[in-house]
């Protein structure tokens, strides 16, 4: 990243910030051409989430980013309508398994391009698997606890692994102390 005039940085590999980066640009505050939407393609309406994620995530593979450091738009966020807050369990578990999928969309996307970003998104899916296996240890489904927590074996960092070894081994043991945890959480 370079700033091309106050307050206006250009990165020009987004796709490390879009992959590296705790979070990405609200689309509220995007000013996208319209050719090169064109070329990223529609978003994926299959997703229920991170459809913005995986779009702006398509972006960054076609252009250079431009940010600028001032306040675009207002966003109203952690409202208890809001499609990503809504803390009921069924739609809590398709978000997470939406986020999963972009995830893997990426991964898929940054493999081909044989990317050093690949541990990062391999992080991201790992913790998807433990937040899916949380909640299914909330559910009261222990064997789709085991399931979702083997998968978390793959990838991420000691502490998840550990924690996803935790669930596989005593899914019904975890599920009063995830119950507490989860319990109104909104994520």
């Amino acid at each position: 990243q370079r700033s091309v005039a106050p307050g206006v940085l250009l990165f020009t590999e987004p796709l490390e910030t879009v992959v590296v980066a705790a979070t990405h640009p609200y689309l509220q505050s995007m000013i996208v051409e319209k050719t090169l939407a064109a070329a990223a393609g529609p978003f994926d309406e299959e997703l229920n989430g991170p459809e913005d994620t995986e779009f702006i995530f398509r972006l960054s593979l076609l252009a250079e980013l431009y940010f600028v450091n001032e306040p675009l738009t207002v966003v109203m966020q952690n409202t208890s309508d809001s499609l990503t807050r809504n803390v009921e369990p069924k739609a809590r578990e398709r978000r997470f398994a939406s986020y999963l999928l972009a995830q893997e969309k990426i991964y898929t996307r940054l493999v081909a391009k044989n990317s050093p970003h690949l541990k990062r998104v391999q992080e991201r899916i790992a913790y998807l698997h433990l937040s899916r296996a949380e909640l299914a240890c909330v559910a009261g489904d222990f064997v789709l606890a085991r399931a979702l927590a083997a998968q978390g074996f793959s990838g991420g960092a000691l502490r998840e692994k550990l924690r996803c070894a935790a669930i596989w081994c005593w899914p019904a043991g975890w599920h009063q102390f995830y119950q507490r945890k989860w319990k109104g959480k909104s994520v």
